[in-house]
């Protein structure tokens, strides 16, 4: 199967959807993470800790965020 090469700016229109769906992303797992951590006496989600969730969110907010500013030309 061939398949015709994508144009430039469907590239670029991809990599911006998924940099924000990564900010996204980090921003809700911060967010339950910090919840979480304010609401329970022995915080966890699925297994994890509270603040590992919370971290991971804030890696993925700050990868996207920058993913995006390389993107967007910031």
């Amino acid at each position: 199967m061939s398949s015709a090469p994508t144009p430039p700016g469907s590239a670029r229109r991809r990599a911006l959807l998924s940099a924000a769906a990564l900010v996204l992303l980090g921003t809700v797992l911060f967010g339950v993470g910090v919840v979480a951590k304010l609401r329970q006496r022995e915080p966890a989600l699925l297994g994890c800790a509270a603040w590992q969730v919370a971290t991971a969110g804030f890696v993925c907010t700050l990868g996207g965020g920058l993913w995006l500013r390389c993107h967007v030309g910031g």
